[in-house]
């Protein structure tokens, strides 16, 4: 009987802790985790932006998701990035010609559409440009 009533404890501490980390509070943080594909009209962003579309099946996006993340971090005032966790489904329409592949990149600039790197050694490319500067301007 002591077991299960520390067994129902912890359970209890566990949820009352979730429920405190997991409260709305005004100096919340912006989500870059796209719901849906929908959810990219309402982004209000200028310059360049990324949308990196992803599977958590995909070896390839489980191999470089801590370069991904920490590109994010450094560039977040420079140029968000936004995450679409494509695993089971994804509504809406995608910006541009669709997601066919992953991991993709999906460059935008403000509320237009510039371009997708797909695979590992684009998106590398693509964040070295941003990171020199050497990315070309979308005319």
């Amino acid at each position: 009987m002591r077991g299960l009533k520390r067994l129902f404890m912890i359970g209890l501490l566990v949820l009352t802790i979730s429920a405190l980390t997991g409260c709305s509070c005004e100096n919340e943080e912006k989500s870059y985790d796209l719901p849906d594909w929908h959810a990219v009209e309402a982004i209000e962003e200028e310059g360049i932006w990324l949308i990196y579309a992803f599977s958590i099946y995909c070896a390839v996006c489980n191999q470089i998701a801590p370069n991904v993340e920490a590109f994010a971090e450094a560039f977040e005032e420079t140029h968000p990035m936004y995450f679409a966790d494509i695993s089971h489904g994804f509504d809406g329409d995608a910006p541009g010609p669709g997601v066919q592949f992953v991991p993709t990149m999906i460059v935008m600039e403000g509320k237009r559409y510039i371009e997708q790197r797909v695979g590992a050694p684009e998106i590398f490319e693509l964040f070295t440009q941003l990171d020199e500067g050497t990315y070309p301007t979308p005319e």
